[in-house]
């Protein structure tokens, strides 16, 4: 009998372009996801460099939202190089600061084990960073939106005044109104023959600018 082998999950697009980054030997081990507003805000949420590593190493451990990480403080102090002292005290300060809240976990022998984490003193101290994040972020796309959409919108003179064009390669006494003096255009203007202000409105400068005479 010939073993087949294990038809493999496809993998999502995210895992992929994670490997794309960081090569797949170093994914296959197990990556860990972290919101980004952590990092942005270490500062404001009053974690240090340990602070953080130690969340770190206790989410590397938290697959789904109802089987809670338990790692042993001894395994976070081996992993970090410091002392098991030093996590132990900066865990009680992350929970005394509500950020982690630790359960404790017993044996049938009802012999303690390591704790289990909840984070979601944390989640809720970050959210209104993250929200505060994602609407700076949305404003700032809309601000980008509209400053295209200006750009595109075609700009003409006001009816009955006289607006130069950029073109030297013609003469626009065709287009000035009956006694302006003749001469050559200053500025761009439309394939119509519409000339675009720029002595008023620098936005139709800049647009005068990307565009080629056709008169």
């Amino acid at each position: 009998m010939i073993a087949l082998p294990k038809k493999q999950k496809p993998k999502g697009r995210n895992v992929r372009a994670i490997e794309e980054k960081w090569t797949a030997a170093l994914i296959k081990p197990g990556w860990t996801a972290i919101p980004q507003v952590f990092l942005d805000k270490q500062k404001a949420l009053g974690l240090d460099a340990i602070d953080l590593n130690i969340i770190l190493h206790i989410v590397k451990h938290w697959w789904k939202k109802e089987t809670l990480p338990y790692p042993a403080k001894h395994s976070i102090a081996e992993c970090m190089g410091i002392d098991e002292s030093t996590v132990r005290r900066r865990i009680a300060r992350m929970e005394k600061d509500g950020l982690i809240r630790r359960v404790p976990r017993y044996d049938a022998s009802n012999g303690q084990r390591a704790n289990e984490y909840h984070f979601d003193g944390l989640i809720k101290a970050a959210t209104p960073y993250a929200r505060e994040i994602s609407e700076d972020k949305d404003r700032r796309k809309k601000e980008d939106a509209d400053s295209r959409r200006r750009k595109r919108l075609r700009i003409v003179p006001k009816q009955g005044e006289w607006n130069e064009c950029g073109s030297d390669s013609h003469d626009t006494q065709d287009l000035r109104p009956a006694g302006s003096a003749a001469g050559r255009c200053a500025i761009r203007h439309f394939a119509r023959g519409v000339c675009i202000s720029l002595s008023e409105n620098p936005a139709a400068r800049a647009q005068a600018q990307s565009m080629s005479c056709h008169v």
